[in-house]
């Protein structure tokens, strides 16, 4: 039985999934736990996930993931950046997906085929860069 600060080999299983990327269903299923019903897997992968020493730990594992990695979002955004003040003015095809890029890792971003109202907003800005919403 593992002891209140130490993870069962599940728990530590279901943090690895995790990290790696994977869903709270699927990382819980992958980690061995048992359900009834998908319901109860929803429920109880979210009641792990947010247990503190779950959350504590898989904070510590992205932490030091983020640390081994030369790239993280900050590094990204800031490439990204350089490149569209850059290309500005001499290249506005790639000055458009470097903010495309940017407003991605942020979590702004949101595909114009979403709704009517995305679609206008999104004619508007290709209208505003490039004076035109034909192809050229």
């Amino acid at each position: 039985m593992a002891t209140n600060d130490k993870l069962s080999i599940k728990q530590q299983l279901f943090i690895k999934h995790i990290s790696e990327g994977e869903t709270q269903r699927i990382a819980y299923k992958l980690a061995g736990y048992n359900c009834s019903s998908m319901e109860l897997v929803d429920s109880s992968a979210s009641r792990l996930l947010s247990s503190a020493k779950v959350s504590k730990a898989l904070s510590v594992l992205r932490d030091k993931i983020a640390k081994k990695s030369e790239w993280n979002a900050t590094k990204i955004i800031k490439e990204f950046a350089e490149l569209y003040n850059s290309s500005k003015s001499i290249d506005k095809p790639t000055a458009c997906r470097s903010l495309e890029n940017i407003a991605k890792l942020i979590g702004a971003y949101q595909q114009p085929d979403q709704g009517n109202l995305l679609i206008t907003q999104y004619l508007q800005h290709v209208t505003n860069i490039y004076g035109t919403t034909e192809a050229k």
